[in-house]
Order: C-alpha cells, then structure tokens, then sequence
C-alpha cells in the first residue's frame, strides 16, 4: 500500500496542470504537456495545501479524495489533451534547411545533446532512490514541508522564504501518510532533465541548432555545481520555472499566443512563489511580453492589471503574512545575513574577485582545486589590485582569461538576434552581477538563469564559429589554456 501511495503521490505532480489543459482544451505535443502539466501542477497544489490547511481539512483522507476527483475529471471530460508532431522526418528536415557549414556543427551538438538528456535522464531516475542529505534542504526546505504536513508551520520562522516548494513536498507526505523524500527528492531531480528538454524542444521550434549546445553546456555547468550533493533541490526547481516562461514566451511567439502567454502567467507566479529569485522573473513578465511582441497598448495594460492581480491572490498571502509577522518580530529576514555577515566583513571587491574565479574557474571550467568560496577566500589588494587579482588567481589566471575572452566574443555575437541579446544583457547578466557582490557564497544561486545563460553562449558561439579569425583566436585561446597548465601545474 505504502509504494501505491508514492505512486499516487507523484502523479500529483503532474495531475493538476494535466487537468488544467484538459478543462482549457490546450492541445499541444507530448513533450510540451509533460512539461506545462509539471509548471502548472506546482501553483496548485501549492494553492490546495495554503487553502486546506487555513481550513482544517489539509489531511490524508481529504487529499485523497481531491486526487480521486481530479482523475474523475480528467476522465469524464474526455478529448486528447496531446497531439504528435516529433518525428524523425522532422529531424531530417530540419538539418537540410541548414548550410553546410552550420548542419555539420549542429548535428554534432544535436548528437551530444541527446547523451547529455540520457545522462540525466538517468540522473533524475536515480533520484527517486535518494533522500535529502544537506544541510539546507534537511533543515530548512523540508523541515518546512513537514511543518506544513503535520499542521505546525505557523509556529516556524521561514526568513523570507516562500512556501510553494515545501507546499510541494507537504503534498507528497499527506498523500503517503509518512514523511519520506523519495518522491520530493526524485521530482527535484527531475528539473535539470526538464530544463534540458525545454531547451531540445526551443531548438527545434525556433529552428536553431545551437541551443543543442545549450543543453550540453549547461549539463556541464550542473555537473560542475553539484546539486544534488549540495543541497540545491530548491535552485533546481527555481532553475525549472524560469526557463518555463521563457520557453513558454517563445512558444507564443509562434502559435496559440493567449493560451502560451496564459501558461507563461501562471509559471511565472510559481516561480515567485517558489523562491526569491523567482520574482524577477514575476515582476519582469509584463515587460517580456511586450518585448516579445506579444501584448501591446491597451491589451498590455489589460493584461497587466489582470496579470498583478493573479499573482497577488497567488504570491500576496505568503508574503504578507511575513512582512506581519517580521514587523511584531515573530520572524525576520535572512537578506543581512547572507549578503554582508556570512563574508566576515569583505568588501565588495573582495567578494567580486572572488565570485569572477568561481563563475570562470569552477562553474565553466570545472576546476575544484585552489577555488575558495567567496565566504572563505583570501583576497589581499594591500599591493595594488592587479597584484591581488594575480596573486588569488595564481595558475588559474591564463586558463581564466581564456574562458573570459571567449565568454565576451560569444555574448558579443548575440547582435544578430536582438531578442536573445536583449535577454542577456539585459537580464542575465545584471543579475549576475548582482549575484557576484551580494549573494556569491554559493554558486547553486545563479541556477535560476544558467540556462538562458548558456543558450546566450552558444548562439553566439555557433555565429562566430564561421568566421576564420574565430577559429585562430580559439586556438590561441586553447594555447594559453595549455600553457597555463604546463608552467604552473607541476608546482601544484
């Protein structure tokens, strides 16, 4: 009975958002059902739990009963809910529309993306054999879901951070009986795999073969950050939401605008519900949809006024209830504490120096050694800044500036496709920058955007790789990389 129930309680998961576009009569592929079905699927069972718990009635029987119903109603109402348009052929067609050149490098990327996806497909598999194991998840994520399962969270400070993640997991428990994080574990783990499906898909839809490479490049940046051992399941599904609007904002740019830019509404609010960084993501979607092309005039105004309110009847209860409880002092905000006091009274350029060798040494080029934290590292400017620079570096500098120049040559190229360049530049990297002097103790923060961060890269990689001085400037590039290693690595 036990393993039934975990059963029942994953299929939670995905049963409300399934509903949801069977109710709307959203037909759209199997991939892009999965996927949406999963976004909208967070918000309301997040809604269902703040609501049954106000009531009284957040208990295994009644959960129960409101999961029979849903399969009642998904089906009695009947109609497919998925339609099949991927084939074969269509991969086919896509590669002939290309030249050859750029067909031999994105079939190239097609093939690495596709062991990327069974990699961590097996990965997200994997995850429903584990249980939560750091510090921050055990602690404080989870600790918070069991709250919410046994009827105490209000007794509990939660510093700011929203609830729809361990609303999630609370779900999972009440539908089980017991607390026990295979399910919550697993469905985290599940995230990375969607972003890398999101991102397979967008290649395919915008007809470009370089967010193949996406998808390999940000695989890599997901190994080299660790998440599941460092307790980053909340950042992974923080990760998963961003990248659904954007996914969901390009999607309508091409077919069903109302019902995309619907879906892209509702993700958006999960995502502010789900963790701070979530609500750049909800404030920013109004100016999204106008960039997109999407909303214009009075229909944007329209939207927007229709679109706040959503998202104060969604997000508002959660953080108005906290700004009341942390003005009578029943909880506080942790916002000091993780931006000034857990540095130890670094400065700013301190802490940038440090953060550029964590983004450039170890989330890029997955170095571990000699890369301290910005927490714990030693930057020292009592000579000069250049000198500390150098001296904090030390072997990794070459190999660094390799990655840097690289990083700016693509992130450059992006101004042939103003939508993605507006997107990175004026998204993706301020917030990193803010990142890199404010929250850079742990790199799992800049997962919200590492995604649209790596599709920047290799769009303007794969415009550059055509050029002949490109190719030069990669080879000297990879020279400096080599000689780095060469001259200082012995002495390491």
């Amino acid at each position: 009975m036990g393993l039934f129930l975990q059963w029942i309680a994953l299929l939670q998961f995905f049963l409300p958002g399934l509903l949801f576009l069977r109710l709307l009569k959203l037909r759209r592929t199997f991939l892009r059902t999965v996927l949406h079905a999963f976004a909208l699927s967070g918000l309301f069972n997040y809604a269902l739990v703040l609501l049954l718990s106000a009531a009284g009635l957040f208990t295994q029987g009644v959960v129960l009963l409101l999961v029979l119903l849903e399969m009642l109603l998904l089906f009695f109402t009947g109609g497919q809910v998925t339609k099949t348009t991927f084939s074969l052929t269509a991969v086919d067609e896509f590669f002939a529309s290309e030249e050859g050149g750029v067909r031999r490098i994105s079939q190239l990327l097609f093939y690495l993306a596709v062991a990327a996806l069974g990699i961590q497909g097996a990965e997200a598999l994997r995850g429903f054999g584990q249980i939560f194991s750091a510090w921050d998840s055990v602690l404080s994520w989870n600790e918070w879901a069991v709250d919410w399962f046994s009827g105490t969270i209000g007794t509990r400070k939660t510093y700011g951070y929203p609830q729809l993640i361990p609303c999630m997991w609370a779900m999972a428990y009440q539908i089980s009986g017991e607390v026990l994080n295979f399910v919550p574990k697993g469905t985290a783990m599940l995230c990375p795999f969607f972003v890398s499906l999101m991102l397979f898909d967008l290649a395919f839809a915008l007809r470009k073969g370089a967010l193949f490479g996406a998808v390999v490049l940000n695989a890599w940046f997901l190994r080299n950050l660790d998440p599941a051992g460092t307790g980053a399941e909340a950042d992974l599904i923080a990760s998963f939401y961003t990248c659904a609007v954007f996914h969901l904002l390009f999607l309508a740019r091409r077919s069903d605008k109302n019902s995309n830019l619907l879906l892209a509404a509702l993700t958006a609010i999960a995502a502010g519900c789900a963790k701070q960084s979530g609500l750049v993501i909800l404030f920013l979607l109004p100016v999204l949809a106008y960039s997109f092309g999407l909303l214009r005039g009075r229909e944007l105004l329209r939207g927007t006024v229709c679109y706040l309110l959503l998202a104060l009847l969604f997000a508002g209860p959660y953080y108005l209830r906290f700004a009341l409880r942390a003005s009578q002092g029943s909880d506080r905000s942790n916002y000091t504490h993780v931006t000034k006091k857990i540095y130890g009274g670094r400065g700013r350029g301190e802490l940038f120096t440090a953060a550029s060798k964590q983004f450039l040494c170890k989330l890029q080029l997955g170095m571990e050694r000699d890369v301290p934290t910005p927490k714990r590292a030693d930057v020292r400017f009592d000579r000069g800044i250049l000198h500390g620079i150098l001296q904090f570096y030390g072997w990794q500098f070459w190999p660094a500036l390799a990655v840097l120049i690289l990083n700016v040559l693509c992130l450059t190229a992006l101004k042939k496709t103003a939508l993605w360049r507006g997107i990175v530049w004026g998204i993706v990297l301020p917030y990193i920058l803010v990142w890199s002097l404010l929250f850079c103790y742990d790199l799992r923060n800049l997962m919200p955007f590492l995604p649209l961060y790596a599709s920047g890269l290799a769009l303007g990689f794969l415009t550059l790789a055509e050029r002949r001085w490109f190719r030069r400037l990669l080879l000297l590039s990879a020279g400096l990389l080599l000689a780095g290693l060469l001259i200082f690595f012995p002495e390491r």
